[in-house]
């Protein structure tokens, strides 16, 4: 196979995922199975090899070339186990390199082998090789071959990696057993065509390294240009059309879910400052609207004392975000009730009334999946304090904290701890409550108030008090149908991206197939 040829395959597949990994696998198999350079009939096999295996020279596998051998690798290698570190082994000790499972781990001035070998890790990185051309030390997590005089070093090397001995290791710790590799079964073809391999491979590597080289730096730049469409994005006041253009481009430019994950937290941090839709002056003010809400948030405190009676007390002001001048600020406690079931997790079991936990809470979803259940007896005594309901806010506390989601079932379920219901009091949609809660400027906001370290938690005393974007309910729903238009376009892409990458696996798959029977 020539550069050129591997150049045409690579434009026609470079979408497809680990691409560039794949060839170099691709280029390994082909150089194993004799079908990367030309055989001379001139070359034979090694007596040497011959005599060990005490066959006649002959194709041994018929999917071999001739002149070829194949043989378990216990017929042809020693595996030999390493020693503990040499006591004179440090820096400045000498210049014998001292291998560890996987790679150099230091120095020093006697060797375990005078002879080139390939070190393979026994235990921790199971199966990682390296090769060392002159003496060596192995230490005893690892085993060192010395390969016979048929065996050209390199392309021992790559035989070996064709044969996947990572996969080999065993154990919580994976360990690789000798007895296991010598299982496997590696082709030898002449020596002089053992060097023209290792240099051809050397050779298509090293095409692989520029176009991997190039890839990266495609990507780079691709990168920045959404980067910039999503700064943009986020810059703009309310040009539809600008908005437009930009979402166009990006749909052009979009190569990876994580940039489809940015450009949904893009319209997220627009929607929540108001700027995917000019204001209507002719909609009821919010302050007529937080009026009506207030009296029914009084009206709670008065019959249930989870309501706030006083309003709550915000935090500073340079911890909001810009927002439209028709806009108001409350704190969350003085939009919602607060339906919280924090402390002990109640008894569960195999069937009954469902139990959502923060795992079951995702952003914008509350999955089925976990799946944990309460007795119905279980689920009378502990809902005492109030059943969630279709429209209820559901919102993850710790573990993960920040997640929120709308509740459209009807189904009754229970609430475990870590999981709070907010109820609007009528200001606040709860669609638009759950864009508000997801969006970065809430989320950052949301981080800089939790406390812990390992798993960050946010206390129910300052979740009350974090401030939320009132907007007129009109200006709230179009906001709603807005985000609902974009994501939908968020989907489509990603759904896009995902058929693309499918279709170019297929194409690599088909491609690199054909290569090889052709070869």
């Amino acid at each position: 196979m020539s550069s050129a040829q591997l150049l045409a395959h690579f434009d026609r597949v470079a979408e497809a995922p680990d691409a560039v990994p794949r060839l170099r696998r691709f280029i390994l198999d082909l150089a194993v199975r004799g079908k990367l350079v030309e055989q001379d009939p001139e070359e034979e096999a090694s007596s040497e090899l011959v005599d060990l295996l005490h066959r006649p020279l002959r194709r041994i596998n018929s999917d071999l070339p001739f002149g070829w051998v194949g043989a378990e690798v216990g017929e042809l290698l020693t595996f030999q186990y390493g020693k503990p570190r040499p006591a004179t082994e440090g820096i400045g000790a000498g210049e014998i390199p001292v291998f560890g499972s996987n790679g150099v781990v230091g120095f020093c001035r006697e060797a375990l082998s005078q002879k080139p070998a390939i070190i393979i890790g026994r235990k921790g990185s199971a199966g990682a090789l390296n090769v060392c051309d002159g003496p060596s030390w192995t230490t005893d997590v690892a085993y060192f071959v010395v390969p016979p005089v048929f065996l050209a070093i390199h392309f021992l090397f790559l035989a070996l990696k064709t044969l996947d001995l990572d996969k080999l290791g065993k154990g919580v710790k994976p360990g690789l057993s000798r007895v296991d590799a010598y299982r496997r079964r590696i082709p030898v073809p002449p020596l002089p065509e053992q060097h023209r391999i290792v240099a051809k491979v050397d050779e298509l590597m090293a095409l692989c390294d520029r176009l991997e080289a190039a890839q990266a730096e495609r990507e780079r730049r691709r990168d920045r240009l959404v980067e910039a469409s999503l700064r943009r994005l986020n810059q703009l006041a309310a040009d539809r059309q600008d908005a437009d253009f930009h979402l166009r481009r990006l749909s052009v430019l979009t190569t990876r879910r994580e940039h489809l994950e940015d450009l949904r937290q893009v319209i997220l941090s627009l929607a929540v400052r108001g700027r995917l839709g000019a204001q209507d002056p002719d909609d009821e003010s919010v302050v007529s609207q937080l009026r009506v809400n207030d009296e029914k948030r009084g009206a709670k405190a008065k019959e249930d004392r989870r309501a706030d009676e006083e309003p709550q007390k915000l935090l500073a002001a340079e911890d909001r975000w810009k927002v439209p001048p028709s806009w108001e600020w409350r704190g969350l406690a003085d939009l919602v009730l607060f339906i919280d079931y924090r402390g002990q997790t109640p008894a569960k079991v195999s069937r009954g009334v469902r139990l959502i936990t923060a795992k079951n809470v995702r952003k914008n979803v509350i999955a089925v999946s976990p799946e944990e259940f309460l007795t119905e007896a279980t689920y009378d005594t502990w809902m005492t304090r109030g059943f969630p309901q279709l429209g209820d806010v559901l919102f993850t506390t710790e573990a993960p904290m920040g997640n929120a989601a709308v509740v459209r079932s009807t189904e009754h379920f229970a609430l475990a701890q870590r999981v709070i219901c907010f109820r609007t009091y009528g200001a606040v949609d709860p669609q638009f409550l759950v864009l508000q809660l997801l969006s970065e400027p809430f989320q950052r906001l949301l981080d800089k108030t939790a406390t812990g370290l390992t798993a960050k938690g946010i206390k129910a005393a300052k979740l009350k008090r974090l401030p939320v974007a009132v907007p007129p309910l009109a200006e709230q729903h179009l906001i709603v149908a807005k985000v609902d238009e974009l994501m939908a376009i968020c989907d489509r892409l990603e759904a896009q991206l995902e058929t693309t990458r499918t279709e170019s696996r297929r194409l690599l798959e088909a491609v690199l197939h054909k290569a090889l029977a052709v070869a």
